[in-house]
C-alpha cells in the first residue's frame, strides 16, 4: 500500500519539480535553434517536458527501490530483500526460546509490502511507514500485521504491532514487537540478499539464508 510520510510527499514533489527545470532547459534551448520564437518555444517545451517527466516518474515508481545512490537522493531507507534472524518472544510474562524468522519485503518508492515466515506461521503486513526521530538520524520501520494461526486445526486469527530500527548502514533491522495474544517480544534481523522475487516461505528464505552463510543458533545445536 502507499506509505509516504508528508515529508517524503514533499521530497516527492521536489523530485519532480527539479526534474521538470532539467528537462525543460535543454528542450526550450533546441526549440529555439530550430527556429522557435522565445514564448512559443517556452510553452511547447513546458508541455513536453512535464509529459517526459511524469513518464520518467511513473518509471522510477514502479521499480524495486533498491539503488543507493536514488535513495539518498530521494532520503528513502532500502528495505527491500530477503532478512533473516530471530525472534524472542514473552508470553504472558514468560520468555520463551528464540524462533527463527524471516522477513521479505518488498519495496517501491511509493509502497512497501512485508511478509514474515516463522517455520510454522506466514505473516502479512496491512499498513506499513517509516518513522524519523525527531532527535537523531534514527530510522524505524513501523508495520501492522495480521497472521492466521491454521496448525492444529487452531484458525486463531492475530494482529500484531512492530516497530524496527535500522541499523549498521542498513544492514540490520531491530526492534520490539506486540500483538493482541497477548505475545510480545524482540526482533533482529539481518540482510540476506536485495533479491526476493522467488522466496515466498520459511523454506526457501532459509535456503537464500544458508547460501549466504547465516545460520540460526537453534540450527547448531
Amino acid at each position: 500500500m502507499l506509505s509516504l510520510s508528508r515529508d517524503e510527499f514533499n521530497k516527492l514533489l521536489q523530485i519532480v519539480l527539479v526534474l521538470n527545470a532539467i528537462l525543460f532547459i535543454p528542450i526550450w534551448l533546441l526549440r529555439i535553434r530550430a527556429g522557435t520564437a522565445p514564448w512559443p518555444a517556452a510553452g511547447q517545451s513546458i508541455s513536453l517536458s512535464i509529459g517526459l517527466s511524469t513518464a520518467l516518474l511513473h518509471f522510477g515508481l514502479n521499480r524495486v527501490w533498491k539503488w543507493p545512490v536514488l535513495a539518498w537522493l530521494a532520503n528513502r531507507p532500502i528495505v527491500h530483500g530477503v532478512w533473516w534472524g530471530e525472534i524472542r518472544p514473552i508470553y504472558q510474562g514468560r520468555a520463551i526460546e528464540p524462533i527463527p524468522i524471516a522477513f521479505v519485503i518488498r519495496q517501491k518508492y511509493a509502497s512497501l509490502s512485508i511478509q514474515s515466515f516463522t517455520s510454522n506461521i506466514p505473516a502479512d503486513s496491512t499498513i506499513e511507514v517509516f518513522e524519523r526521530s525527531a532527535k537523531s538520524t534514527d530510522v524505524y520501520l513501523k508495520y501492522v500485521y495480521h497472521m492466521t494461526r491454521e496448525a492444529n486445526a487452531e484458525n486463531k486469527s492475530t494482529v500484531g504491532y512492530g516497530r524496527l530500527r535500522l541499523e549498521r548502514a542498513g544492514q540490520v533491522l531491530d526492534g520490539s514487537y506486540w500483538t493482541n495474544s497477548p505475545t510480545s517480544g524482540q526482533i533482529r534481523l539481518n540482510l540476506v540478499t536485495r533479491e526476493c522475487d522467488d522466496i515466498n516461505c520459511f523454506e526457501s528464505a532459509r535456503e537464500a539464508a544458508d547460501k549466504k552463510g547465516f545460520v540460526v543458533k537453534q540450527e547448531q545445536a
